[in-house]
């Protein structure tokens, strides 16, 4: 009775370690771009600008600027995707290889710059734009009476090759210019 009770304990473990390894077994990684080469069941269609979704012919997921859209994106017998916010790397979960496809939202920032109360920019920006790229085409403002030191997101100086990662108002600093101290005339006659 002893080695039978023992042998069924076995067994049973058995069962319950394969069992875990076919649940682990069905979750599989879809992320990496040499197995997205491999599978032609992954179709991607990526945002743009005017939030209209085209096709990515690309064998590589978009990375910086898009986020995977998790309720758009689907899989065929109802696998379950998922993705790890830090490595991005996006997971399915099903019972066998299914078609999938997959959305990829634009992630988009508002700027908006101002000089003296003045919009002299607004527009939509993707993240990881840089503020340099973006004030590429605008001249350093002038004020009469002072110096332009830089640009500023909440009156603290910016670093223009920092990547936008939120809506931001940018406004110049400005210096004062020391008035320049008055001239005395002098007095020839004056001993």
């Amino acid at each position: 009775m002893k080695k039978f009770k023992k042998n069924f304990t076995m067994v049973g473990l058995i069962i319950m370690i394969v069992g875990v390894m076919l649940f682990i077994s069905n979750k599989t990684v879809i992320s990496q771009e040499s197995e997205l080469s491999k599978n032609s069941l992954i179709s991607m269609y990526v945002q743009d600008i005017h939030e209209e979704y085209q096709i990515n012919d690309s064998k590589e997921f978009p990375r910086k600027g898009y986020n995977l859209n998790l309720e758009r994106s689907k899989c065929s017998n109802g696998g379950i995707l998922s993705q790890d916010p830090e490595t991005l790397t996006i997971n399915m979960t099903s019972e066998n290889s299914e078609r999938c496809t997959l959305y990829f939202d634009m992630t988009i920032y508002r700027v908006t710059i101002m000089v003296d109360d003045l919009v002299i920019l607004r527009g939509n920006f993707q993240q990881g734009e840089t503020l340099s790229s973006i004030l590429s085409d605008i001249s350093d403002p002038s004020k009469e009476g002072y110096v332009f030191e830089g640009w500023t997101i909440d009156g603290v100086l910016v670093d223009l090759d920092k990547e936008l990662t939120g809506d931001v108002t940018i406004t110049p600093r400005w210096k004062p210019i020391d008035p320049a101290e008055p001239e005395i005339p002098i007095d020839p006659d004056f001993e």
